[in-house]
Formats: C-alpha cells, sequence, structure tokens
C-alpha cells in the first residue's frame, strides 16, 4: 500500500496488472499511486493470487463471496469526496467501452454503475445468442482501517466464461481458472494502462 498522500506522487510503473507487454509499458503520472497487488509464494511465474474475500465496503454484490484476482489499488487523498471521485471514474468507463473508434477492443464492453464504483463487463454471445458476460472488472472505493479510502481493482470470472470454453476445464481449481481466462482477454491490459490518467482526473475534480 502507498504511504503517501501527495497528489503530486508518481505512479509506479503497470507492471502486474496487465496481462501482456506489461514489463514495456511506460510509467504513467498519476494523482496517487497507483500498484499492482502484492505478490506471493503461492504465486506461479510472477502470476497474481486468488483472493476469497473483498475488502469492507465494497457494493459490488457478489464481491464478498466469490474468488477474485486483485489487479490493483489506488489510496485517495484525503480531501476526495468519494462520490464525486466515484461519479467520475464511472463517466471515464462508461466513455471507454463506448470509444471503439480510437480505442479498439477485441470483445463487446458493458460498464455498469456500483454504489462505490463501476463494473465493467467483457460479453461474448453463448449458445442460442444469448449476450453473457465472461469477466468482469469491478472497481470500488473502500473504507481501509488506518489507510482511508482506498480504490479497489478486481478481477472476476463472468457467467458466460464456461459457456463458450473460456478459462479452462470446468473442473479446474477456481485460481487456474481465473488466471487462464485473464491470460486470454488482451483488453484488460488496455484498460489497466488507461486508468491511472483516469484516477488524476478523478481525483482533481473531486476535491
Amino acid at each position: 500500500m502507498a504511504t503517501s498522500l501527495s497528489a503530486a506522487v508518481s505512479a509506479r510503473p503497470l507492471h502486474g496488472t496487465s496481462v501482456r507487454g506489461a514489463a514495456a509499458a511506460r510509467p504513467a503520472r498519476c494523482a496517487v499511486p497507483f500498484q499492482p497487488a502484492a505478490r506471493s509464494r503461492a504465486q506461479r511465474a510472477g502470476r497474481r493470487v486468488v483472493v476469497l474475500a473483498a475488502g469492507a465496503g465494497s457494493a459490488a454484490a457478489t464481491a464478498s463471496s466469490d474468488a477474485h484476482l486483485q489487479l490493483a489499488t489506488a489510496r485517495l487523498p484525503a480531501d476526495v469526496n468519494r462520490e464525486t471521485f466515484c461519479a467520475a471514474m464511472y463517466q471515464w468507463a462508461s466513455t471507454l467501452v463506448q470509444n471503439g473508434r480510437n480505442l479498439p477492443f477485441a470483445l463487446p464492453l458493458k460498464c455498469d454503475k456500483l454504489a462505490d464504483g463501476f463494473q465493467i463487463s467483457l460479453l461474448r454471445v453463448a449458445g442460442g445468442g444469448t449476450v453473457l458476460p465472461v469477466a468482469e472488472l469491478r472497481a470500488t472505493v473502500e473504507s481501509v482501517p488506518g489507510t482511508g479510502d482506498v480504490l479497489m481493482v478486481r478481477f472476476f470470472e463472468g457467467e458466460g466464461a464456461a459457456a463458450v470454453g473460456m478459462g479452462g476445464p470446468r473442473e479446474a481449481p477456481r485460481e487456474q481458472r481465473l488466471e487462464t481466462l485473464l491470460a486470454s482477454l488482451v483488453d484488460v491490459p488496455v484498460i489497466m494502462q488507461t486508468m491511472p490518467a483516469a484516477i488524476k482526473r478523478s481525483v482533481m475534480v473531486s476535491r
């Protein structure tokens, strides 16, 4: 977790927050330190560990029970208005998923507003023409004791992943399915690499 609340702090390079080409990502100037999740000995090949419970204060309906990967965190300055910040981040995410002309994505995307953030769903067409999410990125602002408000970015398997054959065998361990699914989605690093600038702008309008 970051130790400084200064709005002038530079973000670290986004190594660990994207799937492919992360080492080549350039450092971005950000309003707050934007960090990948902490590494663990349980990780294989430098990948992230499954987290089985979300932090306190998450508005995502299933975040407290669904297995997920922690992609990144950003500690917010103490003088940021949480409601305004969340609204600004949702506006960025909503615009991003509709901006296919300038920033094309491999899969259709859908953005939903949460009480304390937003959710981006990556979609595929399943049997019978039903459109289902194969993965979800949830970004929520949560109160962390002794730290303050922190933006948490998490990756979840969507209900349609198994139906379209993504994530590996259905009987595979949940951690393995999440890692396999994440590695197959080229849109995730694109989204993550654009997020630091959005955080900076959202902090500026929320003070």
